[in-house]
């Protein structure tokens, strides 16, 4: 079964337009799928039409926190704009219902403000990611119900390659087309099987159909074949709070798929020794110290190591604790008789974190003295050299992360 679902959106009709196909989805599998609603008041007129959307996606009940629209003054009349309401008021609001529905997923606006960029989309977005985070703990809004953590939000986007006829249709009528990069996109989902119900609780939303610059009442307008060709594919991106303990493949919640994560391979770091023996066939023992494993590397009078440095867009590296060592370390390991250092560290890749990627360029090189057993403790320990070797950072590489049980006891990123 798929997992629980809350939309939280800006506007009545942003529920269906950003995600009506995944809201469908989770309902038609039976999961319990939810929308918190950021503006219109409960007595408003699209109050009924919010209702009767939600009634075909099978989400419940609208869930209006009722502020005022930042540019339509009648939708809650004497209550603040969501842009001017105090932030710790709206994000307690919107707490009391994470903790009230529980859902194991959360899906909001990305942080351009949903491809037009309105200021309620941006708001909403910002709200939600602290909403999130603070739900989860006991002593945020004690009065707001028991704590509740969400495994993953999931910020509903528009890739480059993915406006097609949304950016002319958009630009004719003045509005401005905010897309992101692709690969800011972490899932997209084929909402063909669901798009029938997605149209139809977009229609729900009828004084938007009626008017001329709305998306609903542009899309109304539209062949059938383009509109559909519009509609059928969602996009998003994940962002916290990212996987749960115990999901250490980083299952896509969406769709139950795998998770292509937004790592980046950015440089190789090449690490070379030269030492007294034969490269060593077999990895240092479990529980090895730093002065054993110096030890050891000081036995051997050629080792070729190897280490990658990825990081993720907000430029954090990542770091794993491994069985064997003590230390936190950068991917990597010895390098195999026959391999060149970038081969030895896309097999390393492979081997620990089941990252599958070709890496071709180097960031830096060290070599180690051959005293052996005297050579000094901190020169066991391989540094990066000031010096870029093969291009620097040039050469990125996106690539698909499916993180193995049984090789890293855990990782994380460290700025």
């Amino acid at each position: 079964m798929l997992p629980s679902l809350l939309a939280v959106a800006a506007h009545p009709d942003d529920e269906s337009l950003l995600a009506g196909g995944v809201l469908a989805q989770h309902h038609t599998a039976g999961a319990r799928t939810a929308v918190v609603t950021a503006t219109w008041a409960p007595d408003s007129r699209r109050a009924p039409e919010l209702a009767a959307a939600l009634a075909v996606l099978g989400a419940g009940s609208p869930r209006l926190l009722g502020y005022n629209d930042a540019r339509n003054p009648e939708a809650s009349p004497g209550r603040p704009r969501l842009v001017d309401a105090p932030l710790d008021e709206a994000v307690g609001r919107l707490v009391a219902h994470i903790r009230d529905f529980k859902p194991e997923i959360v899906v909001t606006h990305d942080a351009v403000g949903q491809l037009t960029g309105h200021p309620d989309h941006v708001r909403t977005h910002q709200i939600t990611l602290l909403a999130v985070e603070a739900a989860g703990l006991a002593y945020l809004y004690p009065d707001a119900g028991a704590p509740w953590q969400p495994t993953a939000v999931y910020a509903a986007t528009h890739p480059e390659s993915g406006v097609g006829l949304l950016r002319p249709l958009l630009e004719g009528v003045g509005k401005t087309v905010l897309a992101v990069p692709d690969s800011y996109v972490t899932t997209s989902v084929d909402v063909t099987p669901w798009a029938d119900v997605k149209w139809r609780a977009i229609l729900a939303h009828d004084g938007e159909v009626a008017r001329e610059r709305t998306l609903p009442g542009i899309l109304a307008r539209l062949p059938e074949a383009d509109r559909a060709q519009i509609i059928r594919t969602e996009h998003f991106t994940r962002l916290t709070p990212g996987p749960a303990k115990g999901d250490p493949d980083q299952t896509d919640h969406l769709t139950t798929r795998p998770l292509s994560a937004p790592f980046t391979v950015r440089a190789l770091t090449y690490r070379r020794e030269m030492t007294t023996t034969s490269a060593p066939d077999e990895p240092p023992g479990v529980a090895m110290n730093e002065e054993a494993y110096g030890a050891l590397r000081a036995s051997h009078a050629l080792w070729a190591g190897t280490s990658v440095l990825i990081t993720d867009q907000r430029g954090r590296v990542l770091l794993q604790r491994v069985t064997y060592r003590p230390a936190r370390l950068l991917p990597g390991g010895a390098v195999d008789k026959g391999e060149s250092p970038a081969q030895g560290a896309s097999r390393e890749l492979e081997e620990e974190l089941g990252v599958t990627a070709t890496v071709t360029r180097g960031l830096a090189v060290d070599w180690v003295s051959p005293a052996g057993r005297t050579t000094p403790p901190a020169m066991r320990e391989l540094r990066p050299s000031s010096g870029p070797f093969g291009g620097c950072t040039k050469g990125e590489h996106q690539v698909d992360h499916r993180m193995p049980s049984n090789v890293p006891s855990a990782w994380r990123l460290a700025p």
